[in-house]
């Protein structure tokens, strides 16, 4: 797997939470910048990482597959019909729709609860639960793009055409330590100038957790670390 020669860059980012965000253990956004960083990854690494990203793309079709069975048993539902036959600023309406939604299990929370059993079978020796759970809620809000209008159809991912995954924290799991990545039992280092003093100033501030991105080019991937600082 060839290194980057893309130099180290910081993107700010000044996100607000969302409003309708139900991950209660994902802590509050502040004010915060992504450092990417490329990795020198060995050829051993390399297979662990390839497996651990196509064990991510099951479950995240398993996932996204389980919201659209959901979603449309709740469009079928007398609930769901009954809701669309009032006005909107009818207070009973959004009542309705939540009464559907608990019924069958479309939310965050239940599809957390989806993913950990996914985990229990052989995809559980490549993913954490944090990260299945990030994974089940991309799934999730890919959903949310149809059950609000925002899309008209959200699509399964392919073989490699999952580009990141990412952890909820940087304390398990994908985390940046030192000066790369702790990866499952590997240590990946980065390729950076030490004396670089934009790497210099990211490296002073606390990590809020590590993604990792695949990236292809001229046929060969690049792994990056995408380090999201504060």
């Amino acid at each position: 797997m060839q290194s980057s020669n893309s130099t180290s860059k910081i993107k700010k980012s000044f996100k607000k939470e969302s409003a309708n965000r139900t991950d209660q253990n994902q802590p509050d956004k502040t004010s915060s910048f992504v450092c990417e960083i490329p990795l020198q990854v060995s050829s051993l690494t390399e297979k662990s990482i390839n497996r651990t990203f196509e064990a991510s793309r099951q479950l995240f079709n398993a996932c996204l597959g389980e919201c659209k069975r959901r979603l449309s048993l709740l469009r079928d539902s007398k609930e769901y019909q009954k809701a669309r036959s009032l006005a909107k600023n009818d207070p009973q309406r959004q009542k309705l729709f939540q009464k559907a939604r608990e019924k069958y299990g479309l939310s965050e929370y239940a599809m957390h609860a989806y993913a950990g059993k996914i985990k229990n079978s052989w995809i559980g020796e490549y993913l954490g639960i944090n990260l299945a759970q990030k994974l089940a809620t991309r799934a999730y809000q890919a959903t949310e793009k149809l059950v609000y209008r925002k899309a008209k159809r959200v699509r399964f991912k392919s073989k490699n055409q999952l580009h990141s995954i990412e952890e909820k924290t940087n304390k398990t799991g994908i985390r940046w330590k030192g000066t790369g990545v702790q990866f499952q039992n590997y240590f990946i280092p980065g390729i950076f100038d030490q004396r670089d003093p934009v790497i210099q100033y990211a490296l002073t501030k606390r990590v809020k957790y590590c993604r990792l991105v695949r990236r292809q080019i001229r046929g060969k991937y690049d792994v990056l670390s995408d380090g999201l600082f504060i």
